[in-house]
């Protein structure tokens, strides 16, 4: 019975959803795609930066939905070289597209900096 239930849930939502797996997206597939969703979910490496470039993010000017991005450190700012202030990050152009929110992930440390305390 309850693994009916999950089968029936897990069906439903993949109905209500649409992805990208395995293959590169375009940019301006995911832009377009963003503009008619609540919601965008991405899982791979960093912030999805190499996928949708910040500068084209911006361009979605109040069109921004949700975003949960796993990706190691995918919530990093970075200081531009000309200043000490004003950084820059997925985060912000999310928040700056009209994004109602911005979930990520912070760094994951490997080696020898992942010893237990």
């Amino acid at each position: 019975m309850i693994e009916a239930m999950g089968r029936m849930r897990a069906d439903s939502c993949r109905s209500l959803s649409q992805g990208i797996s395995g293959e590169k997206p375009r940019a301006r597939d995911l832009i377009a795609t963003m503009k008619s969703h609540e919601m965008y979910v991405y899982c791979g490496h960093g912030s999805g930066e190499q996928y949708v470039p910040l500068p084209l993010m911006r361009r979605l000017d109040g069109q921004c939905p949700a975003a949960l991005l796993v990706g190691c450190s995918s919530g990093r700012l970075r200081r531009p070289r000309a200043s000490h202030y004003d950084p820059h990050g997925a985060v912000i152009s999310y928040l700056m597209s009209g994004g109602r929110g911005c979930c990520c992930l912070w760094g994951l440390v490997f080696g020898d900096d992942a010893s237990p305390l």
